[in-house]
């Protein structure tokens, strides 16, 4: 039989591993996005690189500030099928 001490201790332990592991889950979560992000930013820049080969400073820190996958993935879309660089619209 558990004494009170121990029931609390398992309580405790318990409620700690719940803690951890919706952290973690978050963080993951967190991680993943902006893993995607990076990906989606780097993968529009080589497009834009290989489409028009010289991509202005300016042009790559607007799309590296983008943090939406929604509208880096329309960048990505643009500028495949862009005629030129001001057709990206970033």
């Amino acid at each position: 039989m558990m004494t009170w001490a121990d029931s609390m201790k398992e309580e405790g332990r318990q409620l700690g591993l719940k803690e951890g592991l919706q952290q973690g889950l978050k963080d993951g979560r967190q991680q993943g996005l902006q893993d995607g992000l990076d990906a989606l930013q780097n993968l529009a820049l080589s497009i834009l690189e290989e489409r028009f080969t010289r991509v202005p400073e300016k042009m790559i820190r607007s799309i590296k500030n983008i943090q939406s996958m929604n509208r880096l993935s329309e960048v990505v879309r643009r500028a495949a099928v862009a005629d030129s660089l001001a057709d990206v619209g970033v």
